[in-house]
């Protein structure tokens, strides 16, 4: 029995049994069938956070809170749109995103942080939830007022109230447009965001997202003075937002940054440098 040290270099490690081969597969096989909330609720239980849910104006909201440096604004991530359409005619009935980037990035942050839930996610429906509210609707004015009300309702007992809203892809709409009406917002920041919501429909021949809101169409000048400042970074081989999308949102708007990151695509490989991008940032 080796009970501990390195093994000696004239012992090798019996292959694996039949039954212990047969008990991985099964496990893999398993994990390849879980639903997205099962996948989700697992990285919660491997990175040893708890949820709760909070109570929003319109909707229920999923909030989890990761403890860190508290010496900063509370970092509020918010995750992309997931799965919004099982089929271009046919919504999805779980919107639960398969690959939960912010997450993952909220994982990687040092700081204090709070990962807001969008309605309807997380398998949060109890209140008003239906296909509209993840589809069209999904940056709509109902949307953004409930998750606004739900995250004061987590800042309420904090002493320093201040917020820097972060957001993946559809996210990153959200966060730069909460940004804008919560008073406490310092910055915000976006990984692959479609902040140009009308010409992404039309680039990818979706829908119009009738009801949600456009930060590209919404009114700023390059001579505001009060604008939250923005830093939106895309991956240069980004297919899903490409990076000219974000180029024609930022053109002539006040405090807003567009790094365009060599290699990186919409998901990968942001996790990699995230601690670098916050570094950077907070300089």
């Amino acid at each position: 029995m080796i009970h501990g040290g390195a093994v000696s270099s004239d012992r090798r490690m019996a292959p694996p049994s039949r039954l212990t081969l047969i008990a991985l597969i099964a496990a893999l096989a398993l994990a390849a069938c879980a639903t997205p909330l099962e996948r989700f609720q697992a990285r919660l239980d491997a990175a040893g956070l708890s949820s709760e849910v909070v109570r929003g104006s319109a909707f229920d909201h999923l909030l989890v809170t990761k403890p860190g440096r508290a010496n900063s604004p509370v970092h509020v991530y918010i995750e992309g749109d997931g799965t919004p359409w099982r089929t271009r005619e046919e919504p999805a009935e779980d919107p639960t995103p398969r690959t939960p980037l912010a997450f993952e990035l909220m994982q990687r942050d040092p700081h204090e942080a709070i990962y807001l839930g969008r309605p309807c996610y997380f398998g949060v429906t109890a209140r008003n939830c239906n296909a509209l509210v993840w589809t069209d609707q999904r940056y709509s004015e109902a949307v953004l007022t409930s998750m606004a009300r739900a995250l004061a309702v987590a800042l309420d007992e904090r002493a320093d109230k201040r917020v820097l809203f972060i957001g993946h892809s559809g996210g990153g709409v959200l966060a730069t447009l909460l940004a804008r009406r919560v008073p406490q917002s310092t910055a915000v920041i976006t990984v692959g965001a479609n902040l140009d919501v009308a010409a992404w429909a039309t680039l990818h021949d979706y829908t119009p997202l009738n009801g949600s809101l456009d930060p590209a169409r919404l009114s700023r000048s390059h001579t505001d003075a009060s604008a939250v400042p923005e830093h939106h970074f895309v991956g240069s081989n980004d297919r899903v937002v490409p990076p000219e999308l974000v180029r024609s949102y930022a053109r002539n708007r006040a405090a807003v940054e567009l790094v365009e990151w060599p290699g990186f695509d919409h998901v990968c490989c942001w996790t990699e440098v995230w601690e670098q991008v916050l570094a950077r940032l907070a300089e």
